[in-house]
């Protein structure tokens, strides 16, 4: 049997990002997310994106000042949106080995 983490990389991650349509509109979609969890910028808090998968919860997040840690175990998930995120992301890390 293979681990948790080949299943994810090889059949799930691939697909992940476009499971609520074009990545924009998702991303879009949660844009008044820190304003609907009052949320706003703090010098001490971090918001944690556990299986953040392309960023679509952790932009958003990160375009209001929000330092982030997004978390995944998929490696190309976490480049994606390291290259979407420019500077703006705080922390991208990527999971512990699974099996």
């Amino acid at each position: 049997m293979n681990s948790v983490r080949h299943h994810y990389a090889q059949f799930l991650a691939p697909a992940c990002p476009w499971i609520p349509g074009d990545f924009e509109n998702a991303c879009q979609s949660n844009v008044k997310l820190p304003a609907d969890l009052v949320l706003s910028p703090s010098q001490s808090a971090l918001a944690v994106d556990l299986g953040c998968v392309a960023g679509c919860q952790s932009l958003p997040l990160a375009e209001r000042g929000i330092r982030v840690a997004a978390i995944d175990l998929c490696q190309e998930l976490l480049d994606e949106l390291t290259r979407r995120a420019g500077n703006m992301m705080h922390v991208v890390a990527q999971g512990p080995s699974a099996a």
